[in-house]
């Protein structure tokens, strides 16, 4: 009976231990559960945290994103290419400056073609509906007295009308009077490609001054800047000058037609005219050398093509402008034709030869009225010549058209009013 009592103990011993063992698994398990469970919910915590985060960022990132297309759209949408010349040192061709107020209008419809062509070719994107602004300074009081010294134009009044035509041609296109001093130009031509360099808005600079070394020193810096000198481009008029020509092979280059190929302006080779008249030697000093003549209005047609023409002058040998037969309303209604009175009154249009278009439009669908208050339009605008013109093709004015004229604030210079309109003799020409 006592065997059987220990071995019963024995046994509950034994089941009391495992009951231990289990308890203390379980009690493990539970530490273990409850540390995991722990472990979990703070890296739960944590995820939720970072996924706040990262939405907040990427929320964050498209907004950056939005704000960066607005900007470049903004940008884009203002964006220009900035022409600067410097007028001093690139000069425009001679018959161009000599047509005057149509000239300039030309010159500036020439121009802006040349370098919107030349954007096509640059290396890079360019933005559509890319605006052009251009920019001429120059020393007009000089350049007036350079040409006329050189016998190209007769006064600087032609000079006033042709920059009055450039700037009449695009309200983002000047011609500007950088003062009498001799770096005025040089000084304002440096400052804006400067300032338009560093403005994000500004895709190009095309800049023109061959002719001038001092800019030299500007373009230097620029030529082993890889990101900059991909933005400047060189206008050749004339001839690089050595220092600017040795750069020139860092930046892109063009040449444009529109300009002179030469600074330097002939030299001044007049000759008196006979006449029939003894007092014409006088207004003929205004008259310019052949090779003046062989300009826009001179071109207009072939030598060997052209009737006599009788050109009238009065006592003292000034040029007269005969009469014409015409109406207000007609010439009313050609001037909102705005049409090329060289093509539509002679035949040719030296422009359109010259540089393969014309900014007037061409018709010679026109009656004999009309053809008078065409020629009516195209007198109101000054002869460069003056009174000693002796081109039987010339369409502009040889005396001021508006009667009792002061002078003062007119385009005509001053020795084209009060000239006696009484004839005293005639002169054939072909």
């Amino acid at each position: 009976m006592k065997v059987e009592l220990e071995e019963l103990q024995q046994r509950w011993g034994a089941c009391k231990a495992q009951d231990d063992e289990k308890h203390a698994l379980i009690t493990a398990l539970l530490a273990h559960i409850d540390a995991q469970s722990s472990q979990l919910s703070k890296i739960n915590s944590e995820l939720e945290d970072k996924n706040i985060v990262i939405k907040a960022v990427k929320q964050d990132k498209e907004v950056i994103k939005s704000q960066v297309e607005t900007l470049q759209q903004e940008r884009d949408r203002h964006a220009f290419v900035f022409v600067i010349i410097d007028g001093d040192c690139m000069l425009f061709r001679d018959e161009l400056v000599q047509a005057g107020l149509e000239g300039g209008k030309q010159a500036m419809s020439l121009l802006k073609q040349s370098v919107e062509k030349k954007l096509k070719t640059l290396s890079g994107s360019v933005p559509p509906h890319l605006q052009v602004i251009i920019r001429v300074y120059a020393n007009l009081q000089g350049l007036a007295q350079s040409y006329q010294n050189s016998g190209l134009l007769s006064n600087g009044q032609t000079l006033e009308e042709f920059v009055r035509g450039f700037n009449m041609g695009d309200p983002l296109c000047d011609y500007v009077d950088a003062g009498n001093g001799k770096e005025c130009a040089d000084e304002k031509v440096k400052a804006l490609f400067r300032h338009h360099l560093d403005d994000v808005h500004c895709r190009r600079v095309l800049f023109g001054a061959s002719a001038d070394n001092g800019y030299a020193r500007l373009l230097g810096p620029y030529a082993q800047d890889n990101a900059q000198k991909q933005r400047i481009c060189l206008i050749e008029g004339p001839p690089f000058e050595r220092e600017l020509a040795d750069l020139a092979p860092n930046f892109e280059t063009a040449s444009f037609d529109v300009f002179r190929k030469s600074q330097q302006l002939p030299n001044a080779n007049r000759r008196v005219s006979s006449a029939s008249s003894s007092n014409y030697a006088s207004a003929a000093r205004k008259t310019p050398s052949p090779s003046t003549q062989s300009a826009v209005l001179s071109t207009a047609a072939s030598s060997q093509e052209r009737s006599p023409v009788k050109i009238l002058r009065n006592s003292k040998g000034e040029r007269l402008d005969s009469k014409l037969s015409y109406d207000q309303h007609t010439l009313n209604s050609l001037k909102v034709r705005k049409l090329c009175n060289k093509y539509a009154l002679l035949g040719k249009c030296p422009f359109e030869s010259s540089f393969g278009s014309c900014i007037h439009a061409h018709s010679q669908d026109l009656n004999e009225r009309e053809k008078d208050a065409l020629r009516a339009i195209a007198r109101m605008s000054p002869c460069p010549t003056g009174s000693g013109c002796s081109n039987g093709q010339c369409l502009f004015g040889h005396v001021c058209t508006k009667s009792k004229c002061t002078g003062l604030g007119c385009r005509f210079p001053k020795d084209l009013h009060n000239i006696s309109s009484v004839v005293s003799s005639e002169q054939i020409v072909i």
